[in-house]
């Protein structure tokens, strides 16, 4: 009797997509090449997924996620910024679904998640003095409907009624080790010890001269991301460089 291949799951961030992270930049070749069962799914309102203009559609993600997985024996995750954000509340929901977990782009903005309200403005309106400083905003808005995304189903994203921060007590059920990877120049997770010392078994990377979208194209995520999720499976993973 064959045994079942470990599972990862792969959540990728705001206005983004499965291809336009995980393809892209070779995690899912990588891992699939390592023996993983990889599920990288496109989140409601990105990629291929629906594009629901209501907020409530978007109200069941973590649990919608949780479901894809629940049922396998063994599951890892990583997952960038709003991803990284969804599979640290599903441990914390549901303590012991993943063994170990990678998270990048993901620090202090965990517990002190950003309004929606000033970056979906900028969405709607298209006018750039409405992105009011927030780097992610700011390019959306600069490349607009040419990028790809659905505008009005990013909006209902960002309104959806569950959307928050983690709590400190939220934070503590997670006992998995967990690899934290940020970019040194990404203010939105910076300082990241707010976050990882809230963790029972974290593992740091930072990424000199990254930051928020730099972090995602560093080769030095995958390599840390694949090195960290490996370490239990047996599997040789050569180093870098």
């Amino acid at each position: 009797m064959s045994q079942e291949p470990p599972c990862l799951l792969l959540v990728h961030g705001f206005a983004s997509s499965a291809r336009k992270s995980w393809h892209r930049y070779g995690w899912v070749e990588t891992f699939v090449q390592l023996g993983f069962d990889v599920v990288a799914p496109d989140l409601p309102g990105h990629g291929d997924a629906p594009k629901y203009e209501d907020p409530d559609a978007y109200s069941t993600l973590e649990t919608d996620l949780y479901d894809l997985v629940a049922h396998r024996d063994e599951v890892l995750a990583a997952g960038f910024s709003a991803g990284g954000l969804m599979i640290l509340r599903i441990e914390a929901d549901h303590p012991g679904t993943f063994s170990r977990m990678a998270v990048g782009g993901v620090g202090a903005n965990v517990l002190a998640h950003p309004p929606a309200g000033a970056l979906a403005r900028a969405l709607e309106s298209g006018d750039p003095e409405d992105a009011a400083g927030n780097p992610l905003a700011e390019v959306l808005v600069r490349v607009g409907e040419r990028s790809g995304h659905h505008q009005k189903a990013l909006v209902a994203f960002l309104r959806r009624p569950n959307r928050r921060r983690l709590s400190t007590e939220e934070l503590s059920r997670i006992g998995c080790p967990i690899l934290a990877v940020v970019g040194r120049d990404d203010a939105a997770v910076q300082p990241v010890e707010r976050f990882t010392n809230l963790l029972k078994d974290p593992t740091i990377l930072e990424i000199p001269g990254a930051d928020h979208f730099g972090t995602m194209r560093s080769p030095l995520w995958l390599g840390a991301a694949r090195e960290f999720l490996c370490r239990e499976q047996g599997r040789e993973v050569a180093r870098d460089g």
